[in-house]
């Protein structure tokens, strides 16, 4: 037996973490659907003896979560209903993107609003999202609310990227200017002392 750390959505969206002992991964997994959970991450203890491992984990990026949206947007307006919507992003793309799929999967069929699940289970999305999930509701387009906001995302995305490479030569002088400063200092100065 081993010990596993996870990273489990309880039934109302909450996220919890800790450790379980079991004899796979495989059977870690099984133990936390059983207690009702939906796990999202599950690694071996003692895995990584590296201090600064975490750092290097992937992440939910932004291109991720348009990525996500935009997915919604096209199965809604495809016809599909919201909760085979759900069922289908929750077998695809991002690992946590899946699990918070299968928790709004559970809200939606609990009775809330996708607005509402937006807004508990997608709390680091834009909040704009869960609004227009909200107007898409009431004016009966959710498809065309999601895809206005997978727009956006995608907009904001591609300024985060230009303004990056935009960013990028500048610094390059910089730290160029500096390196060359650090060297007359060091290196040419002293031999016109002496």
């Amino acid at each position: 037996m081993a010990d596993y750390k996870h990273k489990s959505i309880k039934v109302d969206g909450v996220v919890l973490s800790g450790r379980i002992e079991a004899g796979s991964k495989r059977e870690a997994w099984q133990k936390l659907k059983d207690k009702g959970l939906e796990p999202f991450r599950i690694e071996a203890v003692g895995r990584s003896s590296l201090p600064f491992a975490g750092l290097f984990r992937k992440k939910l990026k932004n291109k991720a979560r348009a990525r996500y949206i935009r997915q919604m947007a096209t199965l809604l307006s495809a016809g599909l209903p919201l909760l085979e919507c759900m069922d289908s992003l929750s077998r695809n793309g991002h690992p946590v993107l899946r699990a918070r799929s299968l928790a709004m999967r559970r809200g939606l069929r609990a009775g809330e609003r996708l607005s509402q699940t937006f807004a508990t289970h997608m709390a680091d999305f834009p909040p704009y999202v869960a609004q227009l999930a909200e107007l898409g509701e009431q004016t009966g387009a959710i498809a065309d609310a999601l895809s206005d906001a997978a727009n956006r995302m995608e907009q904001e995305e591609a300024l985060r990227r230009d303004i990056r490479g935009a960013l990028t030569y500048p610094a390059f002088l910089a730290a160029t200017g500096l390196v060359i400063t650090i060297f007359m200092f060091v290196v040419v100065v002293p031999q016109f002392e002496a």
